[in-house]
């Protein structure tokens, strides 16, 4: 609503005692709205705090540079280089992105090939920021939908994102969208092109570690699980034994020995499954009372997966679960933290594009895994038995009630100028098609009614053609040039 300048409330409230104390509450895209003097001076509240964890990136060198990263809800992006013990500002220097969107992420990721191209990536709302250097400037790629040229594109929203284990060979980033669409980039995130777009909500996507020979991917969306084996073109459900749950996210996560062992695991609103098959069939894992059956929040898999087949589970009301064994067996850890009522899960009807949970790449040798709940950020050095509170950064801005102050008699100049309905019709991209259309058609039928062949003496059907063409192309551009000054 900020950023496009359009208003959108969804419900209004006034109080019981209206009369007495003039207070009305209105609920918006942008947060919560309180009036006491009956709707002429308004405060937006504060609902949610700023440093709502969104993200946690890490290194993939960390057992020897000990750094990580994370996003929050409105206070921006942090990276520490020991651990957690310190934090320093990470999206300050930010390119053609303004500060009210760049604050606010969905996900911090380190380039596969971090200690060579010192790359950090992260997302937005609507935008992939780029960093080559450290996480010290920025850019932001907007992503654009893929549209005929005459149409604006629009933009995508909340990408998740996976990357190629070849990166340092084919720099290959995959993007699924909120809106289903599917982006590409081939350089290392410096360009993306929207290659497909698929009729989901789109929430976790997957890559084969051996992706430069299968080109192989998996989503995960609130219709279940589907697969694509020609790097993203095409994409096929691959449901089979999973539970059929209307709008319930469905998160996959793929062993890093796939191209051997065909794994992956799925995480749902009614327990956990896993497919041996590549997701041909999936089967339930039941044998642990606490995991069947259960609202599955956030599952990661050890990168070391083919020696340790260790994967962890946050279940809901439940705490941490963890296998050593692909999921025959599970035991509960982590117990401290569900005894303070502390879930590793994004917060309830506030998801984000990343996942809570995220073990280190060089988990084999530090045994550290990482999570969040809420704006608490937590590591464990231990495999996930044991869990310390990490202190984020004291200086996230926290917002203040905001107030904005409507004057008795709004002037008319101050409200948005309304456009006739037939301006409106030419100048949307329907209208500039139709209307252009029929001009072509109305000079086809001209140029044949004035004999336009016998004056130029040329051929009759080419002269009514290039007519139709000319009409067309000459009431197109009229239309756009009355779309860009109106």
């Amino acid at each position: 609503a900020d950023e496009f300048k359009l208003p959108h409330f969804t419900n209004v409230i006034t109080s019981p005692k209206f009369s007495d104390d003039q207070t009305i509450f209105l609920s918006a895209f942008s947060g919560l709205f309180k009036s006491t003097d009956g709707g002429f001076n308004w405060q937006e509240m504060v609902t949610l705090p700023a440093n709502i964890l969104t993200g946690i990136g890490i290194s993939p060198n960390y057992d020897k540079d000990a750094t990580a990263a994370i996003g929050t809800y409105i206070g921006g992006g942090f990276i520490s280089k020991d651990g957690g013990l310190n934090w320093q500002p990470l999206l300050q220097k930010m390119k053609n992105l303004p500060p009210e969107i760049s604050s606010r992420l969905y996900a911090v990721i380190f380039s596969p090939n971090y200690s060579q191209d010192r790359t950090i990536f992260a997302t937005t709302w609507q935008h992939f920021l780029r960093s080559g250097d450290d996480g010290k400037n920025w850019k932001a790629i907007p992503l654009t939908k893929r549209k005929f040229w005459i149409f604006q594109g629009e933009l995508s929203k909340k990408p998740v994102v996976a990357i190629s284990s070849n990166f340092a060979k084919d720099k290959t980033i995959y993007l699924g969208t909120e809106q289903g669409d599917i982006f590409l980039s081939t350089d290392g995130g410096k360009s993306f092109s929207n290659i497909n777009s698929v009729p989901l909500e789109i929430n976790s996507l997957a890559i084969s570690s051996n992706f430069l020979n299968d080109k192989t991917l998996y989503l995960g969306s609130l219709n279940g699980a589907y697969n694509s084996v020609d790097g993203g073109n095409n994409w096929q459900a691959v449901n089979r034994g999973l539970p059929q749950l209307k709008k319930q996210q469905t998160k996959i996560v793929i062993s890093p020995d796939f191209p051997r062992d065909r794994t992956l695991f799925a995480g749902t609103a009614v327990g956990l499954f896993k497919t041996h098959d590549a997701g041909e069939t999936w089967l339930q894992l039941t044998k642990n009372p606490q995991i069947k059956g259960n609202y599955i929040e956030a599952i990661a898999i050890s990168p070391n997966y083919a020696q340790d087949h260790t994967l962890i589970a946050s279940v809901r009301g439940k705490g941490l679960f963890k296998t050593t064994d692909g999921g025959n067996s599970f035991t509960a850890i982590g117990k401290k933290l569900i005894d303070n009522n502390y879930l590793l899960s994004h917060m309830r009807d506030f998801q984000v594009a990343a996942n809570p949970l995220e073990f280190s790449p060089t988990y084999a040798n530090d045994r550290t895994i990482y999570g969040f709940s809420a704006n608490k950020l937590f590591k464990s050095e231990d495999g996930g038995d044991n869990w310390q509170l990490i202190v984020t950064p004291a200086n996230i801005p926290t917002p203040k009630d905001t107030t904005y102050v409507l004057p008795a008699s709004v002037q008319s100049e101050a409200q948005p100028t309304k456009k006739s309905p037939i301006i409106t019709f030419f100048i949307s991209p329907f209208g500039r098609l139709t209307v252009a259309s029929l001009a072509g058609l109305l000079s086809y039928i001209l140029a044949g009614y004035f004999n336009l062949d016998k004056r130029l003496n040329w051929n009759k059907q080419t002269i009514k053609l290039g007519s139709a063409v000319a009409g067309f192309i000459v009431v197109f551009l009229v239309c756009w040039g009355l779309a860009i000054f109106v």
